[in-house]
């Protein structure tokens, strides 16, 4: 018998992944779901391993580097804000929107000029900062909290995103059980996970760039999802699911070069070119996922709608 229980659903029988130097990866023979030994949050300091991939000391972020870092985040998050819109067809002037995890704010602010009614979480401080930093159009929209509850006024909204989130939280279903408390009754929530169904191809794609000092993981990683434990997930919720697949990251040059924070090498354009073409990336269970849920609606034996 073991104290270790799974964060998704609280079954005490796993499986060890991999195992990394002092911690391992599990995965739940109940539900599939696949976290951190020791569950231990690095959301409000992953300097502390990714060295410089993030904002979260100066000497991660100099002004040298701030423009061109601006022009391309905000380029990114275009193209996920299309990417919203479309697949959640909302009407953003007459839409409450809510975004968890605002980061340093550039797809707030595209939100915001569109009209929506916003309201964003940030739950670093330094991001927090440096949100209304870049982007000082923002104050008062959002706040530093990791969590909505005891924020704005207990609003409901017409769409929740959470864009990246689910890795880093702490109890995925509790965290989805308290947001969807906070969505109106045909609200819809987005969401965008790392899909790591090829956990160790994916490990290796990942030593290969160089990301993460070579570890097989993102350091702040603690929850790691599949398409069968993602499913398992909203549903043990009470969300149904309106869409759920895959994206890109590979053939995504601008997402690529934030993420090694250069322009791509000749090998590596060449490289994501093919995969664009061959969509081979996604056959190999290497893109994200995106999820668009909604409530489930009940309806009781013998009552019809009025």
């Amino acid at each position: 018998m073991t104290n270790i229980v799974c964060p998704f659903c609280a079954h005490n029988e796993f499986n060890v992944f991999l195992s990394v130097g002092f911690y391992r990866v599990l995965k739940c023979l109940r539900c599939h779901g696949m976290y951190r030994d020791p569950y231990q949050t690095k959301v409000f300091d992953k300097c502390e391993e990714c060295e410089d991939k993030c904002l979260h000391q100066d000497s991660c972020f100099d002004d040298s580097y701030q423009e061109q870092f601006l022009s391309s985040k905000t380029q990114l998050e275009q193209t996920r804000w299309n990417r919203i819109k479309a697949n959640t067809n909302i009407f953003v002037k007459k839409s409450k929107i809510m975004e968890l995890g605002t980061g340093v704010g550039a797809l707030a602010s595209l939100m915001l000029d569109d009209g929506a009614d916003y309201r964003g979480l940030e739950g670093s401080p330094f991001f927090y900062q440096q949100c209304l930093r870049f982007f000082p159009t923002l104050k008062g929209h959002v706040v530093n909290a990791f969590y909505p509850e005891g924020h704005f006024h207990q609003e409901t909204f017409d769409l929740i995103v959470a864009n990246d989130v689910l890795q880093f939280v702490p109890y995925p279903l509790k965290f989805l059980n308290q947001i969807i408390t906070r969505l109106k009754p045909d609200g819809q929530l987005y969401i965008e996970v790392s899909n790591e169904s090829a956990f160790k191809l994916r490990a290796y794609v990942r030593k290969f760039m160089g990301l993460y000092s070579s570890a097989p993981i993102h350091p702040g990683h603690i929850n790691f999802f599949t398409r069968t434990s993602l499913k398992e997930l909203f549903d043990q919720a009470g969300c149904s699911i309106s869409r759920l697949f895959q994206i890109s990251l590979a053939s995504d040059r601008m997402r690529m070069k934030m993420t090694i924070r250069k322009n791509p090498s000749a090998f590596i354009q060449c490289m994501s070119n093919v995969l664009s073409l061959t969509r081979l990336d996604l056959m190999l269970q290497l893109g994200n996922y995106v999820s668009v849920v909604g409530i489930k609606k009940i309806e009781l034996k013998g009552i019809k709608k009025k």
